[in-house]
């Protein structure tokens, strides 16, 4: 709310209730990412946790086809691209480009996922079907900022959204207002927890913590 000069800002008046950046959060909580591909990179970085991914449809929800298209281009393991923008690029390389051309988050998260996982990332999205249920079973409930618009957790952890250093210098140089939709997304994140809320690097840079 400061970035754009708001002097009325908002106060808690709830249950007790903290704020860190750093720790791991206790207990079962909700993880909130930038992009699909994000969700399913923590997915993958919490082995043996339950997990519930928020939405009709689960884990299929958060373009998984997409994320095995652009796998297919990686590995070269042929078969049938399904997205039709991915299938138009016709090699990962053009992918890569096509994503820092458009800066596209979601396409560039996905290339990340894809290059973090290498071969063995439709072993891990099979796996995480078995890991799969009912949130009031889950140790991890995960879902994207836009998504858990309206929706409330106990404890809630922000993934990172984009770097602060480039945003730093884009504020100085009078051009902040082109974050204002990530600053709103990461606004609408940070305001889902009801009594744990755990931080990510920007988050604390933007409230003078660092």
């Amino acid at each position: 709310l400061r970035q754009w000069g708001e002097q009325k800002l908002l106060e808690g008046y709830g249950a007790p209730s903290t704020v860190q950046h750093g720790a791991a959060p206790s207990g079962a909580y909700t993880f909130l990412a930038r992009t699909n591909a994000g969700v399913i990179q923590k997915a993958i970085n919490s082995p043996g946790k339950k997990l519930h991914f928020v939405g009709k449809g689960g884990l299929e929800n958060y373009r998984v086809e997409r994320i095995l298209d652009v796998h297919r281009l990686y590995a070269h393991s042929g078969g049938e691209i399904r997205d039709s923008e991915i299938r138009k690029l016709k090699s990962f390389d053009r992918v890569v480009a096509y994503a820092e051309q458009i800066n596209d988050p979601e396409l560039k998260a996905i290339i990340k996922l894809v290059q973090n996982e290498d071969l063995a990332l439709p072993q891990r999205l099979a796996e995480l079907s078995l890991r799969s249920g009912p949130a009031e079973e889950a140790e991890l409930v995960l879902t994207t900022l836009h998504r858990s618009k309206g929706l409330e957790w106990d404890t809630v952890e922000l993934g990172e959204c984009f770097d602060w250093d480039e945003f730093a210098k884009a504020r100085s140089a009078g051009k902040a207002d082109e974050y204002r939709e990530e600053l709103n997304l990461l606004y609408v994140g940070a305001t889902r927890a009801r009594k744990e809320l755990n931080i990510n690097t920007l988050a604390y840079h933007l409230n003078g913590l660092a």
